[in-house]
């Protein structure tokens, strides 16, 4: 091999080390998914248009969608990245993050939904508000695993789908009959009814796989997860917990205006403290006084 050819294969080698490193070396990340060794690259047999998973394309639109959402975040588009995985970071230039990879688009368990989904989750780390990591974890600015999931369903899906026909989206899918039932005690009006309904595709698409990752039992809407915890869980909670919280999260009738608050845990969410019977943040996880 010529010298300047090798010259130049050792730098895209170092380069792309460098780049598969970003995540997990100094720049205070927080991953969607507890790490696994699962890789789908590229051309994986069945990877987007076979068994599963989202296209190049699907991926590309999710991603743009959340950009307009939230333009202070910056959106990295991984799709050639094999790892079954995502990332929130804020870099050492206070720069907050959102890494999305290929991999991850590429599971079989991933509709474009629920792939909108776990990037509004990596945005709610950023955005969700307390209750944040304490210092038995280094990322003091995140918010725990289980608010970002809150915060997935209870503002970021409705900020992405507020001017989309969510009736259209549904389509002729049919709708599990305990969020049909809820979704529409809780909101009258069809177009947050419909976001409701919605939401739910996203969360059993979502929440598959990480029962399938955790080789857990899939999760389902009326199988609630009925443990309660005496501290708040940091960390990853088990499959049906994120289920949980996630519908809960679709049910809050709190408007989308209003913001959540990184010391105070009742702004802008539902609990029973404020007066709320839907809409809680699930027991499995987060540790209130007021139960």
């Amino acid at each position: 091999m010529p010298r300047s050819l090798w010259i130049f294969s050792t730098f895209i080698l170092a380069l792309s080390a460098l780049t598969m490193a970003r995540a997990d070396d100094g720049l205070n990340s927080c991953t969607a998914i507890p790490s696994n060794d699962l890789r789908i690259p590229v051309h994986a047999p069945g990877a987007s248009g076979g068994i599963g998973g989202i296209s190049e394309a699907q991926f590309l639109s999710v991603i743009d969608r959340l950009q307009a959402a939230y333009p202070r975040i910056v959106f990295q588009r991984d799709w050639k990245r094999a790892e079954v995985n995502a990332y929130a970071m804020v870099t050492k230039k206070g720069e907050q993050l959102v890494v999305l990879n290929g991999g991850l688009a590429r599971h079989p368990s991933i509709t474009e939904e629920g792939f909108l989904l776990i990037g509004c989750h990596e945005v709610g780390h950023h955005y969700g508000g307390a209750p944040r990591r304490t210092g038995l974890t280094r990322d003091k600015w995140a918010s725990v695993e289980g608010q970002a999931d809150y915060y997935a369903s209870l503002k970021c899906l409705r900020q992405v789908w507020k001017d989309e026909d969510n009736e259209a989206a549904i389509g002729l899918r049919t709708v599990d009959p305990m969020v049909e039932a809820e979704c529409s005690r809780q909101f009258p009006d069809a177009l947050d009814r419909n976001i409701c309904r919605r939401a739910s595709f996203a969360t059993l698409s979502l929440t598959r796989l990480f029962a399938t990752l955790a080789s857990e039992p899939l999760p389902a809407f009326d199988t609630p997860d009925r443990s309660r915890v005496d501290q708040t869980f940091e960390t990853h909670p088990k499959a049906q917990c994120r289920m949980d919280t996630l519908f809960q999260a679709s049910l809050c009738t709190v408007a989308l205006e209003e913001r959540l608050d990184g010391m105070d845990p009742y702004q802008g969410t539902c609990s029973a403290r404020t007066g709320h019977d839907r809409g809680e943040r699930s027991g499995c996880w987060y540790f209130e006084r007021w139960r």
